[in-house]
């Protein structure tokens, strides 16, 4: 389980996010949602122990990742940034082969070889990863991060680069993943696919974390009109 407590972070005087408690259970797969800048990213870097509050905690099972080290993190908690930017020429399954460093996995070639397929990326293994496209990059990271075996999965706008197909795709293996006992988070701007593939919604904006939740409860909350910058309400 991955718990915050009062999580605050803050640049100077700007507060970016401010004393979120917040709760993801395995087994569910989370849609976080919000404008431009409104601290998405930042929120996922802090659950993955990448950047550190300036006030509160993070703790998975217990354990507060602040006294834990980038081996012990990343064996539990796997994150996947915007960034497709990797300056040496590596293969595809050479980047997918190093999320495995500290992984407890047996035969991992297979292991990388299962995770390629699983995000129709197998004909790409050879293929050097500068040279394919952002969508193509962009699945071959999901995989990484997969590779990890790590039981919670934080992904920044993975499906920003996929086309329809392979966006729906995703959106679909990600939810099997979760009903396995995955506890998955993923920011978008994608309100179609939180709402039909997530199990809770949040919404951040202006600091505030909104949910998680249903995602009708989220939308029709008085920040998503400062998000769209119109009202709205959604009906069933």
């Amino acid at each position: 389980m991955l718990n915050t407590s009062n999580l605050t972070y803050a640049i100077g005087n700007q507060l970016i996010i401010e004393k979120a408690s917040l709760r993801f259970l395995p087994g569910n797969l989370y849609g976080l949602i919000g404008a431009n800048g409104s601290g998405k990213s930042t929120l996922l870097k802090l659950l993955a122990g990448i950047k550190s509050p300036t006030e509160g905690f993070v703790t998975f099972e217990n354990d507060d990742l602040k006294n834990k080290d980038r081996k012990w993190i990343s064996t539990r908690i796997a994150f996947m940034g915007e960034n497709l930017s990797i300056p040496y020429p590596f293969t595809a399954y050479e980047i997918v082969l190093m999320g495995c460093y500290f992984s407890p996995i047996d035969q991992k070639e297979d292991w990388v070889h299962s995770l390629l397929n699983d995000v129709q990326a197998l004909h790409l293994a050879q293929r050097i990863f500068s040279t394919l496209s952002a969508g193509e990059q962009q699945r071959i990271l999901i995989a990484q991060a997969l590779a990890t075996g790590a039981s919670v999965l934080l992904l920044d706008e993975p499906t920003s680069h996929l086309d329809i197909y392979h966006c729906l795709e995703m959106w679909s293996y990600l939810k099997k993943l979760s009903h396995k006992g995955k506890t998955i988070i993923v920011s978008t701007h994608d309100f179609n696919g939180v709402e039909q593939i997530c199990s809770q919604a949040l919404m951040i904006n202006q600091g505030a974390i909104l949910g998680p939740g249903n995602f009708s409860d989220v939308l029709n909350s008085s920040p998503l009109s400062y998000y769209l910058n119109i009202k709205s309400h959604i009906k069933y």
